[in-house]
């Protein structure tokens, strides 16, 4: 019938291919993105010259931020493949990529409280970023 023939038309074609290419390479771009936005960003929150709500973090507490992705990415490395096996690939890159980007909106809010506060909530954001985007790979 004609309502088969037209659906299968774009499969036979392969711009279903050329469709899901896209959204792969585009989740890829976000991906990478999430993970170097604070990278970038921490030099201008916490320079107290040129910004009137500065963060009031220590050079120290500035670099286990950074590395605290790192901490996350590497714990769920292999077993973020097995989970992909058991959910599926594209649940479980969507689900990630919406906990990262959920975790990278919440990252102003908890940086202007308390140096105390914000530091080691910042650290936790930065660590399950860490753990959503290693199922990534």
């Amino acid at each position: 019938s004609l309502s088969t023939l037209s659906s299968m038309l774009p499969t036979v074609l392969g711009l279903r291919r050329v469709h899901v290419a896209m959204l792969v390479f585009l989740g890829l771009v976000t991906n990478y993105m999430l993970r170097v936005n604070l990278n970038l960003t921490i030099e201008y929150m916490t320079d107290e010259n040129n910004n009137d709500k500065y963060v009031k973090w220590t050079s120290n507490q500035q670099e286990d931020i950074k590395g605290a992705f790192f901490i996350g990415y590497l714990i769920l490395q292999v077993p973020g493949g097995r989970l992909a096996e058991m959910f599926g690939t594209k649940r479980v890159f969507g689900y990630c990529m919406f906990v990262c980007a959920a975790m990278a909106a919440l990252t102003p809010v908890c940086s202007t409280l308390d140096p105390s506060v914000s530091f080691p909530m910042v650290y936790a954001l930065r660590v399950v970023q860490g753990l959503t985007q290693s199922v990534c790979f």
